[in-house]
């Protein structure tokens, strides 16, 4: 599914949208915008290590019919937030909309298996999250 895979995506995106900014003039070179890219990748995995339990407590307590569109909507709405406010790859506000994007992405990972593994009946629950996962 799209869903696993926005993560992904969303790394490739930020690191072009950080080396551009070297040709530009704004950085000085690509190993400053290397170190950019691996701080705010260090800095959004430690994140979502703390943040994984969280969203799995969340997603027990909050029905996914109920969670799922939120957490798509925060999505968007962090996605538009980059796009629109986010203008330098060197701010704190970059790392910190860089970090809601994934843990927002995570959340929607979650919550889909979570509606997978309760609502997929027995017989097929195994193959439809191989299939799942496959394919994201």
């Amino acid at each position: 599914m799209a869903v696993a895979i926005m993560p992904l995506l969303f790394a490739i995106y930020l690191l072009l949208w950080i080396t551009s900014f070297v040709d530009s003039g704004y950085l000085s070179s690509e190993s400053e915008a290397k170190k950019i890219y691996a701080r705010i990748v260090t800095i959004t995995i430690c994140a979502v290590v703390v943040c994984l339990p969280l969203i799995g407590w969340l997603t027990d307590r909050v029905p996914a019919r109920v969670l799922a569109p939120i957490s798509f909507a925060i999505r968007g709405s962090i996605a538009f937030t980059f796009v629109t406010f986010v203008d330098k790859p060197d701010s704190v506000w970059t790392i910190v909309v860089s970090v809601l994007m994934i843990i927002s992405c995570m959340l929607e990972n979650v919550c889909i298996n979570a509606l997978f593994m309760r609502t997929l009946p027995a017989e097929i629950r195994g193959a439809m999250t191989g299939l799942f996962h496959g394919f994201g």
